[in-house]
């Protein structure tokens, strides 16, 4: 690559494209940043704007937000920038502000200008309605989700996430069109890494008497599911299993990650490793079966699973609906998440259902320590927090994404019928304040 000259620049950027789509993100980034010293010193040539785009949509996969905000705004700032990439890369910039968790009306901004620059490209106008749903400005909520609806019966869900489809107002239909467009770009990724990939397979004629499970995650830490799950490795009957836990984050030091890490067989940390790297990690191993944990939500990588590094591959906890992915044999579920009798066409997995529950929690986690007896007015104002004598306090602690404005509205009726009672939410994203507020008024309950 060092010694590719401005001349075969369309061949360097074949190459490096051909890397980034087989998720050989490394060699990718090291011929993306090759390119553009080539093209340094010229006048914002469109090779030098393409390499750009890609630099910066490769270093927002990677995780590095900051880096890829940085280079999506060199993009908007070049003269004679052509416009398809302008496009793309307001919609990169508003994507990487918003994963700074702090300046959302910036990425609201750059969304809409992303989509009032070209609409017929959805994706901004998908992440400009999340990120309204995060921030919790319904206003131009039905006028957004029925046109967000007829895109997808029309077959464009513009990258939408099914994770956050689950709490929007759509039919089972289009939630499986979701899905089944996600599964696409998912099983397109895994057969660009299968090369050579040979699943092993156990000899089914021979007596097993150690079952190897290999879990996979980005959630090993204090995200919810880290928390969740922390207490039932120490269940595992570790005579007749053997567990391997591969973790797709950094050590954070949390408690859940010590616990899990120490409750284990073996631990990798495979953050940043290629997913046909990892894929082969897991086959290494000799797993009997893999549970996947994140499903289609932040830092999972599905395509995996898809390439089946173990004889069984299921799905569990993270994602409580399907992937779509007919390589996935099982999800762990229960009769109230998945009901047998409602079961959409798009689910290609069998059903593994749990007696009670799917939602594995740790009971040591309960701290009955700090909630046993009354919880009194002193109690609340020396943690700063809103509380008087008589009254019915009522907690809602889901991401606010997940209220919407039809929730909402059923807790404006709660706190309405009952007397002397308040509500107590997240302050995150601060974004979010100022519309509630104004939700609340509009339902004549005080916000102050």
């Amino acid at each position: 690559l060092g010694a590719i000259s401005s001349a075969n620049m369309i061949g360097a950027a074949h190459l490096l494209t051909r890397a980034h789509e087989r998720h050989e993100l490394n060699y990718a980034l090291r011929a993306y940043v090759t390119a553009l010293r080539i093209e340094s010193g010229k006048t914002s040539s469109m090779e030098e704007q393409q390499a750009l785009s890609g630099l910066g949509a490769l270093l927002y996969g990677l995780a590095r937000f900051g880096d890829s905000e940085k280079i999506f705004r060199r993009v908007t700032k070049m003269k004679s920038a052509d416009r398809n990439l302008l496009v793309e890369a307001y919609n990169g910039l508003g994507a990487s502000v918003e994963m700074s968790h702090t300046r959302l009306d910036d990425a609201v901004r750059f969304y809409r200008t992303s989509y009032e620059m070209s609409h017929d490209f959805e994706t901004p106008f998908f992440s400009l309605i999340h990120l309204l749903g995060r921030i919790c400005d319904w206003r131009g909520w039905e006028r957004d989700f029925s046109k967000a609806r007829a895109l997808i019966d029309r077959g464009t869900a513009g990258g939408l996430g099914p994770i956050f489809a689950l709490a929007y107002p759509l039919s089972d239909h289009q939630l499986c069109q979701v899905v089944q467009q996600r599964a696409a770009y998912v099983l397109e990724a895994s057969r660009r890494i299968s090369f050579n990939f040979i699943p092993w397979l156990p000899d089914r004629s021979a007596r097993v008497d150690t079952l190897a499970i290999a879990f996979l995650s980005a959630d090993f830490n204090a995200r919810p599911v880290g928390q969740l799950v922390q207490g039932l490795f120490r269940f595992l009957d570790r005579s007749r299993l053997e567990v391997f836990c591969f973790s797709f984050e950094a050590n954070d030091g949390s408690e859940p990650l010590v616990t899990i890490h120490n409750a284990v067989d073996e631990f990798h940390w495979v953050k940043g490793i290629d997913s046909r790297m990892v894929a082969d990690m897991v086959n290494s191993v000799q797993a009997h079966v893999m549970v996947e944990l994140n499903g289609y939500t932040d830092g999972g990588h599905a395509e995996i699973g898809a390439l089946r590094p173990a004889p069984v591959v299921v799905h569990y906890l993270g994602y409580p609906y399907t992937l779509g992915l007919p390589q996935f044999d099982f999800i762990i579920t229960d009769r109230v998440v998945s009901p047998p009798e409602h079961r959409p066409s798009c689910f290609t997995e069998s059903f593994a259902v749990l007696p009670r529950t799917y939602m594995v929690a740790d009971h040591r986690q309960s701290q009955s320590k700090q909630v046993e007896g009354d919880f009194t007015a002193q109690d609340a104002a020396a943690r700063k927090l809103p509380h008087h004598e008589q009254q019915v306090i009522f907690a809602n602690f889901n991401h606010l994404q997940k209220l919407g404005p039809q929730t909402f509205a059923l807790w404006m009726k709660i706190l309405e019928q009952v007397p002397s009672s308040l509500l107590w939410m997240l302050r995150f994203p601060r974004e979010a304040e100022a519309h509630l507020k104004r939700e609340a008024a509009a339902h004549r309950i005080n916000s102050s």
